[in-house]
């Protein structure tokens, strides 16, 4: 977990940037490949990367710089200025800043005139910018400007705008790719044009696929089991946080903290502790009129009306609507239009909405939104169709519900829940197919599914597809996993694929598995590389194997370097358990151990048998491993200790090893 942060992921070396991104592949591929393939005489393809707080902003203008420098270098020339923004007041300071980076990353030493020197600012802006245009010019290249927080700058340079964009009329050499939380479309697309310049792109919420593919990048074994058995916190953390990178690495960071305890801890509770620095200080800015505002919408959650709010907040109709829109604008609130003439409201940030009702709330508006987390948590848990005890899940998710929620007949519980979506999505449906599941066991689940199926929910098609699997029904499971997988859902082609190769059906599997593996899934890579090992195609499952490493995916690493060992590239093998054990891999570091052993390198052989042995101090192959390692670096009393501990544990029969090698 040393190798990330949650707030200062623009502070990112470039190699930890490239391993570490796993999200917004999409939006970075759409960007290189404007800058890939357009010619210096192009329209500069100028990009603003929207997005709330936590979306990934930064991280992806990290990732831009780093594809920048390393595959677009003969055309281009990065500068990030995520860190001196906030000094950006002019735009004769944005310059400075660009002239600045370029003198402490190349050769370029520019003699400057001093700014006492100009009659005017705007004189004094236009000569640095032909600096900048020199610089371009002697080199033949262009500079790809990364500007986080641009909204702010934009506010500032309202003065400087028209000098901007007549500066953009007459030079081609600065590509701008910026940043902001200011989702207002209104604010980017208003009459000057130089906004009109930019190509919009928005962040979207994470879907739970992209957050559990999130979670394996950084997922030791302990980890991935947790996430798998605990779905429910999972929706949970997802639903109540509206899917932020940012919440989402924070639950990652509790979950190691913690030792994957989760009984008794509430992971929405301690990860809004973490988080209350940045919300207090968010609601403290806020103008007193801002501030009742924003909570009454808060204690009200769903989207509301300008007359909810006048009657809560106590203030005039014209007043809240002149906040409203002020607060749309920065982003503040989202604004909702309807088929009506009335538009609705809320907060954007739905984890900060939260996060106001457990601090600002009183005790009834705090227990319905506690209740509301239990109940998401366990019927979600129910509903990821991994019940090993049905009665044991059953029963636990009915003591907690009638105990926290005070909820005395199912019928209440079915309304809350059928009351949350509109119907017409389907969304409700397959709510109550998972509640009705823990009512009835699974005798209403089908007709559920199948109903929210008709509504055209490719998540009801793909559960169904789990839900006949656990029942043995393989034929109906492949059925509804080919609906799902007509409509893009990648964990339906995996599960497909497992289904397939269980069946001996291996072409099959190897079609989907290639389908899932093309749209990023790393564990259908991992799973090619071993299917065509079991082929025998070597080259193949190489390939798929460093895709899958290449994503953090521990296995493939492992079984890399067994590949590798398995054709005697032992460097190439060394460097993928290496990467593997750094993952505490315990298969990783015995095998490391016993590769080191053969090559004579006995101290690096003890340094990895000793991990492994942290991990597993029982294993009987670790200790085998040691003694005789011991014996060949002619410590006999510790070989002798590592010989009665395998005796101790195995018996006689464990002997042959030590036997085998004191006679060879």
């Amino acid at each position: 977990m040393k190798d990330f942060t949650i707030y200062q992921s623009g502070e990112y070396n470039n190699e930890t940037s490239k391993k570490n991104y796993i999200l917004r592949r999409t939006e970075l591929q759409i960007i290189v490949d404007a800058l890939t393939h357009r010619s210096a005489n192009d329209a500069l393809p100028h990009k603003l990367i929207l997005g709330k707080r936590g979306s990934g902003k930064t991280t992806l203008l990290k990732r831009i710089e780093k594809e920048t420098e390393e595959n677009l270098n003969k055309k281009y020339i990065p500068v990030n200025l995520a860190e001196e923004q906030a000094s950006i007041y002019r735009l004769f300071d944005l310059w400075l800043e660009i002239i600045n980076n370029l003198k402490s990353r190349t050769d370029f030493s520019p003699d400057m005139r001093d700014y006492s020197d100009f009659d005017n600012e705007p004189d004094y802006t236009e000569y640095l910018y032909r600096k900048i245009h020199e610089f371009c010019i002697t080199r033949e290249k262009q500079i790809v400007l990364l500007l986080d927080n641009f909204d702010r700058i934009v506010e500032n340079f309202k003065n400087d705008l028209d000098l901007l964009t007549e500066t953009f009329n007459n030079y081609n050499d600065v590509v701008i790719i910026a940043a902001s939380t200011r989702t207002d479309k209104n604010f980017w697309q208003h009459d000057n044009s130089f906004c009109e310049r930019f190509k919009l792109h928005h962040l979207e919420a994470l879907t739970i696929d992209e957050i559990n593919e999130f979670i394996n990048r950084w997922a030791k074994s302990e980890l991935k089991k947790f996430i798998a058995e605990n779905q429910g916190k999972l929706q949970n953390i997802s639903i109540i946080t509206d899917s932020s990178p940012r919440t989402i690495l924070l639950f990652i960071q509790l979950l190691v903290q913690n030792n994957y305890a989760h009984d008794d801890i509430d992971y929405v509770e301690k990860i809004m502790d973490n988080i209350t620095p940045i919300y207090q200080e968010m609601l403290n800015n806020l103008p007193p009129q801002f501030r009742k505002m924003v909570l009454e919408m808060a204690f009200i959650w769903e989207a509301c009306t300008t007359k909810e709010l006048v009657d809560k907040c106590k203030m005039e109709s014209k007043l809240i609507s002149a906040n409203l829109k002020t607060m749309s604008e920065r982003g503040i609130v989202d604004k909702i239009e309807t088929d009506k003439r009335n538009l609705l409201y809320r907060i954007s940030d739905r984890f900060f909405n939260m996060w106001l009702i457990m601090t600002q709330g009183n005790q009834e508006q705090k227990r319905k939104a506690k209740w509301l987390r239990i109940f998401l948590e366990n019927w979600y848990d129910i509903n990821c169709l991994k019940v090993v005890d049905n009665d044991t899940k059953i029963s636990k998710l009915k003591k907690q519900i009638y105990s926290h929620t005070e909820i005395q007949n199912n019928k209440k519980t079915s309304g809350f829940v059928y009351s949350a979506e509109n119907e017409d999505d389907g969304f409700n449906t397959f709510d109550l197919g998972s509640i009705d599941r823990v009512q009835t066991i699974y005798s209403e689940t089908e007709k559920y599914f199948l109903t929210a199926i008709e509504k055209g929910q490719v998540s009801a098609m793909y559960n169904l597809g789990n839900f006949y699997v656990n029942q043995e029904k393989f034929t109906e499971a492949e059925k509804y996993y080919l609906l799902a997988i007509k409509k893009g859902h990648i964990s339906a082609m995996y599960n497909l694929g497992v289904l397939y190769v269980n069946q001996g059906k291996y072409e099959d599997a190897e079609s989907y598995y290639l389908s899932a593996a093309k749209m990023g899934d790393a564990n259908s890579m991992y799973n090619l590389g071993l299917l065509y090992v079991g082929q025998r195609k070597y080259e193949d499952a190489e390939k798929y194997y460093l895709l899958a490493s290449g994503k953090g995916n521990i296995s493939a690493m492992y079984n890399l370097g067994n590949l590798y060992a398995n054709q005697n590239k032992f460097a190439e093998a060394e460097k993928y358990y290496l990467l593997a054990t750094e993952k505490r891999h315990f298969n990783s570091m015995y095998n490391l151990g016993n590769l080191y052993a053969n090559q004579g390198k006995f101290e690096e052989a003890e340094k990895y048998y000793l991990q492994a042995k942290k991990i597993d101090s029982k294993n009987i192959f670790v200790l085998i491993g040691l003694g005789i390692l011991y014996f060949k670096m002619e410590n006999t009393k510790k070989a002798n200790e590592y010989v009665e501990a395998v005796m101790k544990i195995g018996g006689e029969r464990w002997m042959s090893y030590f036997e085998e090698y004191l006679n060879y």
